[in-house]
């Protein structure tokens, strides 16, 4: 999935929180690029397992931000419990802005006996 997100370019901070819903494992990797490079400039990875640790205030204020492209990857793999059945789940990588949510990039999908991988990119503008 690609999205564009626009933030206020002078108001505060932005912050990004991954979360991850259904009965599923999830695991994923966070970068956030310089702008107009591929420079990674800021990264982080997490579990749903513990999810209060997934949001993070991104480097510098809002207005050095714009620009800035934000890769997640994310694996997801059925839960041990009941590995046949089918199960709906979804990822969503929420923009904050001053502690309250802008916009968020969302995928949903459902799941059996394999793991799937997705890629999210926002492009905060």
């Amino acid at each position: 999935m690609k999205k564009e997100i626009n933030i206020n370019p002078v108001n505060g901070n932005v912050s990004v929180n991954v979360k991850t819903t259904g009965l599923v494992g999830a695991g994923y990797h966070l970068d956030v690029f310089e702008k107009n490079s591929n420079n990674v400039i800021f990264r982080y990875s997490g579990t749903n397992v513990y999810d209060h640790d997934d949001w993070r205030v991104l480097p510098n204020s809002a207005d050095m931000n714009v620009n800035r492209v934000i890769m997640l990857n994310t694996t997801v793999v059925p839960a041990e419990n009941d590995p046949v059945e089918e199960k709906k789940f979804t990822i969503r990588l929420q923009i904050f802005q001053n502690g309250n949510m802008i916009d968020e990039a969302v995928i949903a999908d459902k799941i059996t006996k394999q793991h799937k991988k997705f890629m999210t990119l926002v492009k905060l503008i």
